[in-house]
């Protein structure tokens, strides 16, 4: 599986379809697999002769887990905010960007479109912002600005936190009950 290496994080990304057609590179939300762009949202892209390539962002998938530095979304949420007290994250969007960077570099891609879903459409955006000349076009799916930030209690962060998903089987379960509970 090909992955990329960003200092000493490797990002793991699959490349899906023709080589040769234009790339899209796919970022999923915090915590979800490259996968979550599955084939039913590729077979369109694919068909249209785009090039897909997810990515699974740090902390996720194949790529490196912080295992030493579990994640302090309530420090993240402050730091956002510009608060003294944010402490200090293991890392932020500018780090994941560079990923994205670096698989970019790593897949021989000059300039490419970007679909990011939630948090990986934060990191799209700041793709796109500081590299500009690297971004065809920018899908953003389920994004948010910086209010949301503003608004969200630090009691929803530490019950995300909580949350502990070891192995596929548990994702399976916790994936079907977040479904149930959406009706689907």
């Amino acid at each position: 599986m090909p992955e990329a290496r960003n200092g000493n994080v490797t990002i793991h990304f699959e490349e899906i379809g023709n080589r040769s057609g234009t790339p899209i590179l796919m970022m999923a939300g915090a915590g979800r697999p490259s996968t979550d762009f599955d084939d039913i949202f590729c077979a369109p892209l694919i068909a249209a002769g785009f090039r897909p390539i997810r990515i699974d962002n740090r902390d996720t998938g194949r790529s490196t887990a912080f295992t030493d530095a579990p994640p302090n979304l309530a420090a993240v949420r402050r730091q956002a905010l510009g608060l003294a007290d944010g402490g200090h994250p293991p890392y932020g969007i500018p780090e994941m960007a560079f990923d994205v960077q670096a698989v970019m570099d790593e897949a021989g891609i000059e300039r490419c479109h970007l679909i990011g879903r939630s948090l990986g459409a934060l990191i799209a955006q700041y793709v796109a912002i500081q590299m500009p000349a690297r971004v065809l076009s920018l899908s953003l799916v389920m994004a948010s600005s910086r209010t949301v930030a503003e608004t969200v209690p630090e009691t929803v962060l530490e019950r995300l936190e909580s949350e502990h998903i070891d192995g596929p089987e548990a994702y399976v379960e916790r994936q079907l009950r977040v479904a149930s509970a959406n009706g689907l």
